[in-house]
């Protein structure tokens, strides 16, 4: 599971992993001052607290690059504390939000068929744009198509949650 998050930071042929792809790869950020519950008064630059978040993977050398062995070695921390292997796993996926996760925050939206038949569906994932960008709908059948919903007649957006 830490394999598939790893290939998520598109980690570089020597192996490490770059503070830059982490900075953009959390689904919600701690680091964003808004955002952070223990910088209400914006007493700390995102920087400080990007840099204080970066420090829990960069265990090994402390040179603000990650590499493979650091990822696994905090995620092997973790896991010590999780009793079960499927606890495990859906902390990785919603904290990287990665392909069948059922934590974080997704996209909900009422997809309806040819047929007329609707059901909700949960889209994971930023799709790269947000809801006033002119291609929206596109972005959203084409996410849902890799879901596996090819009849899509109607699309309703129920919101982020």
């Amino acid at each position: 599971m830490t394999c598939c998050a790893c290939h998520l930071l598109d980690v570089q042929p020597l192996a490490e992993a770059y503070a830059c792809h982490l900075f953009s790869l959390v689904p919600m950020p701690p680091w964003r001052t808004s955002k952070n519950a223990g910088n209400l008064s914006n007493q700390r630059s995102e920087t400080d607290i990007f840099n204080e978040f970066l420090s829990n993977f960069d265990i090994l050398s402390s040179n603000g690059q990650i590499t493979v062995s650091e990822f696994e070695e905090y995620y092997e921390s973790i896991g010590a504390l999780i009793t079960s292997d499927a606890t495990f796993e859906e902390v990785v996926r919603s904290a990287w939000n990665l392909e069948g996760a059922s934590g974080g925050h997704c996209l909900r939206v009422h997809v309806t068929d040819s047929w007329g038949r609707g059901q909700r569906v949960d889209i994971r994932g930023d799709l790269g744009v947000d809801r006033h960008h002119p291609r929206f709908l596109e972005y959203v059948k084409s996410k849902l198509r890799k879901m596996g919903h090819d009849d899509v007649a109607r699309i309703e957006i129920m919101g982020r949650y």
